[in-house]
């Protein structure tokens, strides 16, 4: 009887094998469920897995109606790593419409695949959407030191549209390719500001030793957006001579870089001084000799002075020339405050129209208001004269909270304002409405569109005592929008 019995196990071998790679039949139920969440939730599962079987279910979600499950499938797409399967997503990348092009770039982006590449390279430099190519130079991102990557970002800095210029910099010193460093030199000379305004930021991080013997000249830029971006840089290397240009710029005729480069001294130093060039030249002298750089990683001096404006809210201070404000309209603010008549939006618009108050009639502002759609104040930011102050009133008065927040068009309409150098944005951060929703999605695709306008980015997060314990995912998001830009972070919490 051994033989029959040994028989029998080899042949049973394969068997088990075949059962251990089975699909799990929850993860099958979950990837069919009518209830979203459920298939949220199979997402992830789905691309870990690996199998043939799982992606024919994946792929179904990157199609799914609904926007969270289109995204979550999306950010997995991170564990979508084999060649085939990759190869598998490529002829989606041709989709007629123009949404879809964008959500696959970064879809392609994250697998990491250098099969993804051919794809990328053509949405890069051939889609007919100034967007989708910016979107597959943002998915470069994830192909550090491939050349074929950088190859494609180089060629990108030949487009005749500056926002694809400035991303294709962006993308060249993300990837950091052999060559970058001179490449990204060669866009300081770029005739756009925000291209130059990009590079100088990037060019830090390719070569330091290089960037700090340009940073002076580089400082004297006639555009305060460059001024501001070195400035930023400055301070994050914080060796004696960026501290010296800090300290020049503390002059600066524009209020953001003066503002920014006197937060970055204030840290730097660990010194509460106010902002005057002479007091940090006195100061700056008894220092310089025995300098030596410190971590940025105590943020507890980068504010400014009580001098420095009375345009603030909620503690967010409005040093700009050109400014948008976005303001989440949503629901919630409909409510009443605890035991009084007004409401949650009663004291934010009240807030806001205080900090206008206060600001000059030559800062430029424009307004842009968030709950399912989108829409501004005017078309573009406008010197506060008495004519725009009224019909910024008039639209906050006559605003009625309703619905949910699309926090990603919002300020995307918010960083897409010509010339904007500054945004103020006081949100839930629920992100319950619009075509983009995920955290991670979110935050990266505002994070990396400000670094390519090089503007900062103050947040208000509204919550209350009750859903505090829960929002720790959406606070985080406002604190990260805030903290990777320089801007302000504050909270308010209602009854």
């Amino acid at each position: 009887m051994a033989k029959p019995l040994r028989f029998l196990a080899v042949l049973a071998l394969p068997l088990l094998a075949a059962a251990a790679l089975a699909l799990d039949d929850k993860l099958v139920t979950l990837a069919r469920s009518k209830d979203a969440s459920d298939r949220i939730d199979a997402a992830l599962g789905l691309a870990k897995d690996g199998s043939d079987e799982a992606f024919k279910l994946f792929v179904r979600l990157l199609d799914d109606d609904d926007v969270m499950v289109r995204d979550n499938a999306i950010v997995a797409c991170d564990h979508v790593t084999k060649p085939e399967l990759v190869a598998k997503l490529l002829p989606r990348a041709s989709s007629g419409k123009t949404f879809e092009r964008w959500n696959m770039a970064e879809a392609l982006g994250r697998t990491k695949c250098a099969a993804a590449l051919p794809a990328l390279r053509k949405l890069a430099l051939e889609d007919r959407d100034a967007e989708v190519r910016r979107a597959a130079l943002w998915a470069l991102d994830g192909f550090t030191e491939n050349l074929d990557a950088h190859a494609i970002a180089v060629e990108a800095m030949k487009s005749t549209d500056p926002t694809v210029r400035a991303t294709a910099v962006w993308a060249v010193g993300r990837v950091r390719a052999k060559g970058a460093a001179a490449v990204v030199e060669a866009a300081l000379a770029d005739p756009d500001d925000r291209v130059r305004a990009v590079a100088v930021y990037r060019y830090r991080w390719l070569d330091k030793v290089a960037f700090e013997s340009r940073l002076l000249g580089l400082s004297a830029d006639s555009s305060p957006r460059v001024r501001a971006a070195c400035a930023e840089a400055a301070w994050s290397l914080q060796t004696a001579p960026c501290i010296d240009v800090l300290i020049a710029l503390l002059g600066d005729p524009d209020l953001r870089t003066a503002a920014l480069a006197h937060r970055c001294l204030r840290q730097a130093a660990r010194k509460s001084l106010d902002r005057d060039t002479q007091v940090w030249k006195s100061w700056w002298g008894g220092a310089r000799d025995t300098w030596k750089p410190k971590s940025n990683a105590d943020m507890n001096w980068f504010w400014d002075d009580k001098y420095a404006t009375k345009a603030e809210v909620y503690g967010a201070q409005l040093n700009s020339r050109r400014l948008v404000i976005v303001l989440d309209i949503s629901a919630p603010q409909a409510l009443k405050k605890r035991a009084e008549e007004e409401t949650r939006w009663d004291e934010i618009r009240g807030k806001v129209m205080t900090a206008i108050g206060n600001l000059e009639s030559d800062v430029e502002v424009n307004v842009v208001l968030a709950d399912d759609d989108v829409r501004t104040v005017f078309k573009e930011p406008r010197a506060l004269d008495a004519t725009s102050r009224q019909r910024i009133a008039t639209m906050l008065a006559d605003v009625r909270p309703h619905g949910g927040c699309d926090l990603w068009g919002a300020m995307r309409a918010a960083l897409d304002q010509p010339g904007v150098d500054s945004v103020l944005l006081v949100s839930y951060a629920e992100r319950d409405a619009g075509d983009l929703r995920h955290k991670d999605r979110v935050r990266e695709a505002i994070e990396r569109r400000a670094e390519s306008s090089r503007a900062v980015i103050h947040t208000v997060f509204l919550t209350s005592k009750r859903a505090e314990s829960g929002d720790s995912l959406d606070s985080g998001l406002m604190w990260s929008i805030s903290n990777s830009t320089l801007g302000r972070a504050r909270m308010r919490t209602f009854e």
